[in-house]
């Protein structure tokens, strides 16, 4: 099976390779974790994007205002910040 190279366009139009990382495990300080199925990592972020709809078809409720954000499952607090 050939290896397809993926890559996503970042802000000033250049092309960044992203690795596949099947299933990735955030885990929160309260003791809870997530698992991110079918992720992509990109070495070059110091810090990596979690796409709001892939956690809005999981079963996750965002809530962003005042300059904070909540995750939330069945209406409990999974992890927020500012």
């Amino acid at each position: 099976m050939e290896s397809v190279e993926r890559f996503i366009y970042v802000v000033d139009g250049n092309k960044v390779t992203v690795k596949v990382v099947r299933t990735f495990r955030l885990c929160f300080k309260i003791g809870l974790f997530l698992d991110l199925l079918e992720t992509f990592h990109i070495l070059s972020f110091r810090r990596n994007l979690v796409s709001v709809s892939h956690l809005d078809k999981s079963d996750y409720h965002c809530s962003f205002g005042n300059n904070k954000v909540g995750l939330f499952q069945n209406s409990n607090v999974i992890c927020s910040g500012f």
